[in-house]
């Protein structure tokens, strides 16, 4: 190969008179890349070492014709494995009574929380404003002193009273 120096780019040519020494086209070819080591997983994700001898398959080997004599050494070979791997085993049944201690509890679901719960969300979602219904006067009265010490405007309306909710500050006026 021969490199072209003059101007400002090094340019790679490659010989028109080269000829192949060889007698087959190679076909392995090399382009240039950055220097690159893949490191080889040792093991996967959860720590287990990955023993590549676990995933290789079993090579059958054919060894000589099946005659009828090697086709019933084999069957009197495959008898006597399978009568190997079998372990006795015995059924026992037995009746008896068992005595469950335990009790049943509602958990309800329905998405209500306690106060302290309650406190904690407002504190954390820091509400603009703020509406407090279906409670007794007490509870409100709370709910509403604590989202106040947020800076939240509060409305607590009392049965059958309307609260204005719109809030139209985007709009210019």
């Amino acid at each position: 190969m021969s490199v072209i120096t003059k101007g400002r780019h090094d340019i790679v040519i490659k010989q028109e008179g080269k000829i192949n020494a060889g007698f087959f086209k190679v076909t392995k070819k090399m382009y240039p890349m950055y220097p690159f080591h893949e490191e080889k997983i040792k093991s996967d994700e959860y720590g287990e070492i990955i023993k590549p001898e676990n995933y290789k398959l079993a090579d059958v080997a054919v060894e000589g014709e099946d005659n009828k004599e090697n086709v019933l050494i084999k069957k009197e070979v495959e008898e006597e494995i399978t009568e190997i791997h079998e372990q006795p085993t015995k059924c026992i049944v037995l009746q008896r009574t068992v005595q469950v201690n335990c009790q049943v509890h509602y958990i309800d679901f329905e998405g209500r929380s306690d106060g302290e719960s309650l406190m904690k969300i407002l504190s954390q979602l820091k509400p603009r404003r703020v509406i407090v219904v279906r409670g007794d006067e007490e509870n409100t009265s709370v709910i509403a002193k604590h989202c106040e010490g947020i800076k939240a405007r509060v409305f607590t309306p009392s049965r059958g009273e309307i609260v204005d909710a719109t809030s139209e500050t985007h709009i210019y006026q």
